[in-house]
């Protein structure tokens, strides 16, 4: 199989700029667009079917995503998603950069081996995590690139006394209660052995590398999903200037050595990952802003969520991967369910099915397979 991949929302490592701020402040969801190619004459027909939609919208040149998501491109926009999308032969994965910080920060805590143990609870510390404020991960990131035994007690301190937002005080009293565990044991030198290790990166900028987080679980619900071997699988990314190197090598230590980078000009299946990624990140970014803003009903936000409802029935929830908060899912999934069955958009209808959801992913989360870098090499 060749898998064609595109990025957005791609900023790198999840560190701090220049001026000691989160370098992903607006582009909080990293999003990987995969085109699925299992023959010759699937290939050729994909590659037709996407240049007859730029022949009918007369477009001559590469088109990106995010010009697909503007007002004037909106027949385009309806035309590529009804048209070109299926759930067969396409793949996306959408990954919360503060989710990500989260399950690091909490792995670091609690040992490589909490979540497997309870995946339930892990991930229910990591959601009322995800949704703290900037300083909170700025504190996190800012211990990473300094750890030692000083730095360890006074990360620890600051969990303690930060003023979480309380979307769980029982998760939050809980999660403290570890975290004041380790400061009474004061067993800095060992602790700190637990979160990333800086020192085995070839830069430390490699750090909270969300593109290879994301990629290696790209792949891996893929291979597990079409039953390939890692020998069955080419990968064809669009370039990526400075960490090309880093992935290809990252990539070959768990033995997929068919991959190559690409200009999206001269390959038409990166052009089209390039749009599925972009116009997914978009609008179920869009969607969730909507949410966290308290105006996912109102006027202005019902294009997104009408957007985000279609692109994930073409696709199939099952094709998608939601490396997003639990409470996110679980909006997503409720949207999705009362746009298809015409349910009035209102909170009381909203809060009934928004439980029926939460319901849902903790029980597929009590029930989850634990899969890892071992199933990544198979």
């Amino acid at each position: 199989m060749k898998i064609y991949i595109d990025e957005s929302a791609n900023t790198g490592c999840c560190l701090l700029d220049e001026h000691g701020q989160l370098n992903f402040k607006n582009q909080q969801i990293f999003t990987l667009g995969c085109v699925l190619i299992t023959n010759d004459e699937e290939e050729k027909s994909i590659i037709e079917k996407y240049n007859q939609f730029k022949k009918q919208f007369n477009i001559k040149n590469e088109i990106k995503g995010s010009e697909l998501c503007t007002r004037s491109r909106n027949k385009e926009l309806e035309y590529f998603i009804e048209t070109l999308l299926n759930n067969k032969n396409y793949f996306v994965c959408l990954y919360d950069k503060k989710f990500l910080l989260s399950t690091t920060l909490l792995s670091g805590l609690l040992g490589y081996f909490a979540k497997q143990e309870d995946p339930l609870l892990f991930y229910s510390i990591a959601n009322v995590l995800s949704k703290q404020d900037d300083e909170f991960y700025k504190q996190y990131i800012t211990f990473l690139l300094n750890k030692n035994d000083q730095t360890c007690e006074n990360f620890y301190k600051f969990l303690l006394e930060y003023n979480y937002n309380k979307i769980d005080i029982q998760i939050i009293d809980l999660f403290k209660e570890c975290v004041q565990q380790l400061l009474d044991e004061k067993d800095y030198n060992n602790d700190i052995n637990l979160f990333i290790d800086i020192e085995k990166y070839e830069n430390y900028n490699y750090i909270n590398f969300i593109n290879l987080n994301a990629l290696g679980e790209a792949l891996l619900n893929i291979k597990l999903d079409k039953n390939l071997l890692n020998s069955d699988i080419s990968i064809i990314h669009d370039k990526i200037n400075t960490f090309d190197k880093y992935i290809k090598s990252s990539l070959k230590e768990v033995d997929f050595n068919n991959i190559e980078f690409a200009d999206s000009k001269s390959e038409t299946l990166l052009q089209l990952s390039d749009n599925l990624a972009s116009i997914t990140r978009k609008f179920v970014e869009e969607t969730l802003n909507a949410f966290k803003n308290r105006a996912e009903w109102q006027d202005q936000s019902s294009f997104s969520l009408l957007q985000t409802t279609k692109i994930i029935n073409k696709l199939g929830l099952g094709n998608i991967l939601w490396d997003l908060s639990i409470c996110d899912r679980a909006a997503i999934m409720s949207v999705q369910y009362m746009l298809n069955n015409k349910i009035p958009k209102n909170n009381i209808q909203f809060i009934s099915i928004y439980s029926d959801c939460l319901q849902i992913i903790n029980e597929n989360l009590s029930n989850m397979k634990n899969v890892g870098l071992d199933d990544l090499k198979k």
